[in-house]
C-alpha cells in the first residue's frame, strides 16, 4: 500500500507544482519591550517518539537531565507527517495539517523567513541530510555533509549530536540582534540506533549493535532506541546549560520532533506509513520549552504566566509560538494557535 500511496502524492505534487513563491507575512514587525537581546534555540528531534521520554511517564529514566530544568513539557503533541521529507517543511509553515503539503510550503514564506525579514538573525544547522528546503533563503550550515573529522565527536563517518553545541558561540558572537539557531539533530535515526550515541553513552544493556532491528532481540532494539533518547536528554540539557552562559541575554529552547519510530510492534519496524494507517509510535512526538530566568522575569512571574497550558498540541503550534517568543506582531500570527500567552 505505502509505494502506492507514495507514488499518488508524487504524481499530484508534480502535477499542482509551480514555480510561483508567494510571500507572507510581508507586515511582520517586532514589537519588544525589553531592551535585553533574545537568544533562543530550536532543536528539530529526529525520530523520537512520546512514549520513550520518562518526562511522559516511560518506565525507564531516560530523561534524567531534563527533569532537573523548568521545562514546560507538552505531552500530547500529533506530527504532522511520519517522514522527515514531510514533517520538517510542515514544522515551519503556516499550514495547518490538513491543508498542508510539501509542494504548498515550498512555494511560501515560513516561519524563519518571517523571522528574519524582521531583523532577527536565524541560523540553520543541520546534522542530517537537509534542511528540506526550510533553510534555503537563510544562513545555514550542513555538519553532517561536511563533518569536522578532528571532532571529538567524530566516529564512523559522522557526528554526534553534540557537536552542534560547538557551533553555536560563532553565530551568537557574530551579531548583536536578536538571533533563532535551528539545530536538526541527528536524534534516534534508525536503524542504526547504536550508532546515535558513543557507547560511554549507553545506559540500556543489552542493546541491539546490528544494523538491521529485526535481527535483534525486541529488547535489545528498545534498549538501542532508550539509549538515543538518553543521549537526546544529555544534548538538550547541555544546551540548556549553555544558554545559561549567556547570562546578559534573554535565552530560551524549543524541542520538537519530526515523527516517532515502530521498535518492531505488531511486526512494523521505522517510521514512514501513510499517515492513515501508521500506528500511535509514529505520530505521537515529544515536544517542550525551556525559558531562561531572564526570559520569564522580562515577560512575567513564571513560565505558567507565559505559557498556555494545552491539553494536546501539535506542529501547527510551532510557527505561531516562534513569532511570540520574539514578540512579532503579523495579521498571519494566529494567537489561537500560539503557545505563548
Amino acid at each position: 500500500i505505502f509505494p502506492l500511496v507514495s507514488t499518488r502524492q508524487l504524481i499530484k505534487s508534480k502535477l499542482t507544482e509551480n514555480d510561483t513563491m508567494t510571500i507572507i507575512g510581508q507586515d511582520a514587525i517586532q514589537h519588544k519591550v525589553s531592551k535585553v537581546r533574545t537568544i533562543g534555540l530550536f532543536v528539530v528531534g529526529e525520530t523520537a517518539r512520546a512514549d520513550h521520554f520518562s518526562l511522559n511517564g516511560y518506565q525507564g529514566e531516560t530523561n534524567p537531565g531534563l527533569k532537573e530544568e523548568t521545562i514546560t513539557n507538552f505531552s500530547n503533541t500529533q506530527a504532522c507527517g511520519t517522514s522527515t521529507a514531510y514533517s520538517v517543511p510542515c514544522m515551519f509553515s503556516f499550514y495547518n495539517k490538513d491543508d498542508y503539503s510539501p509542494s504548498k510550503a515550498n512555494q511560501q514564506s515560513n516561519v524563519l523567513d518571517i523571522l528574519e525579514n524582521t531583523g532577527i538573525k536565524t541560523v540553520w544547522i543541520d546534522n542530517n541530510s537537509s534542511c528540506k528546503g526550510v533553510c534555503k533563503r537563510i544562513e545555514h550550515k550542513n555538519i553532517f555533509d561536511h563533518p569536522d573529522k578532528n571532532s571529538n565527536f567524530f566516529k564512523d563517518g559522522e557526528l554526534y549530536d553534540e557537536q552542534l553545541i560547538n557551533e553555536l558561540d560563532h553565530y551568537i558572537f557574530s551579531t548583536d540582534k536578536d538571533i533563532l539557531i535551528v539545530l536538526h539533530t541527528m536524534g534516534s535515526h534508525g536503524p542504526t540506533y547504536h550508532r546515535r550515541y558513543p557507547s560511554s553513552a549507553a545506559h540500556f544493556k543489552p542493546y541491539c549493535q546490528n544494523d538491521s532491528p529485526h535481527t535483534c532481540s525486541d529488547q535489545e532494539v528498545k534498549n538501542a532506541y532508550d539509549n538515543t533518547i538518553l543521549y537526546t536528554d544529555m544534548v538538550l540539557t547541555k544546551l540548556i546549560h549553555k544558554l545559561k552562559g549567556y547570562a546578559d541575554a534573554e535565552t530560551f529552547m524549543y524541542y520538537a520532533s519530526d515523527h516517532g519510530e515502530s521498535l518492531g510492534e505488531n511486526g512494523i519496524y521505522l517510521h514512514g506509513l501513510p499517515y492513515i494507517l501508521a500506528p500511535k509510535a509514529q505520530k505521537h512526538v515529544p515536544m517542550m520549552l525551556w525559558l531562561s530566568p531572564q526570559y520569564i522575569a522580562s515577560r512575567g512571574e513564571s513560565p505558567q504566566a507565559i505559557l498556555r497550558d494545552y491539553q494536546q498540541t501539535s506542529h501547527d503550534n510551532i510557527s505561531h509560538t516562534l513569532l511570540d517568543l520574539y514578540s512579532v506582531k503579523s495579521d498571519i500570527l494566529n494567537k489561537a494557535l500560539s503557545l505563548v500567552r
